[in-house]
């Protein structure tokens, strides 16, 4: 006796391999959106998108940290281009990204906004190639125009603290999230500054100048903070900040921005 067995015809996944994809697809989307790469990817986006379109945007660029000399990565980097006969400026934005921390307070001295060009302009990361101190000398130009540049008037902080601040388990004073931001972005943009080849730069002919920018984009609540009349700390909700630390041996103060 013959026995025939009725194969049924197959049309792709079955049901239960549909349903385990699924399961596993939001498995996966739920452990990403715990990270900091959902925030990456919508700051780069916003880059690319910015009416002020840039040159090109980096993400995961890799660097070598100047202090411990291992190799790092930056979150995002923008550049921008504008060329002005044989001048020619490059302007970047070397953004560090934390997604999910606690508030941030950026502290200030109450005292207004910076505004000498000069200071905000000893407060950046610059270099011109060839040397010549274009910028410098344009400082004394009593036409210079500084409104919506680096060199606008600004409210310069002088620290930045995660608003909860673990007390040491270990070695370590706290775990200060905020200022280790603001750190690493200013060691990526030395680690950065460090890959610009000046001889390629200077074969090209022109007046060069680079200005690159710390940044530290976080996902969570940032505020101003500063002492009021009546002696009592105080704190405002912000969108941007900016915080001038020291970020290496040499004895000056760089400025890094904080965005919301």
């Amino acid at each position: 006796m013959s026995i025939y067995v009725r194969h049924r015809p197959s049309y792709g996944h079955s049901m239960a391999e549909d349903d385990d994809s699924e399961a596993e697809r939001a498995r996966v989307l739920k452990a990403l959106r715990e990270t900091g790469y959902p925030l990456e990817l919508r700051v780069a986006a916003a880059l690319r998108s910015s009416p002020r379109s840039p040159y090109y945007v980096n993400q995961s660029r890799h660097y070598v940290d100047p202090v411990t000399g291992k190799l790092r990565e930056a979150d995002v980097i923008a550049c921008w281009r504008v060329a002005s006969g044989a001048h020619v400026v490059f302007a970047y934005l070397v953004i560090e990204c934390k997604s999910k921390p606690w508030p941030w307070v950026v502290f200030d001295a109450d005292e207004g906004l910076t505004g000498r060009p000069r200071d905000l302009l000893e407060s950046l990361y610059l270099d011109e190639i060839p040397q010549g101190g274009r910028l410098s000398k344009r400082l004394d130009d009593r036409w210079l125009k500084v409104d919506r540049t680096l060199l606008e008037p600004v409210r310069l902080g002088h620290a930045v603290v995660d608003s909860k601040i673990a007390k040491a388990d270990d070695n370590d004073v706290n775990h200060d999230a905020a200022y280790k931001a603001v750190q690493a972005a200013m060691s990526a943009v030395r680690g950065f500054s460090a890959d610009t080849d000046r001889e390629e730069l200077e074969a090209t002919g022109k007046e060069i100048d680079v200005v690159v920018i710390p940044a530290v984009v976080t996902g969570g609540s940032l505020y101003r903070g500063w002492l009021d009349a009546s002696n009592d700390v105080d704190v405002e909700a912000v969108d941007l900040a900016w915080v001038a630390l020291r970020a290496d041996e040499e004895p000056r103060l760089r400025r890094c921005a904080v965005a919301r």
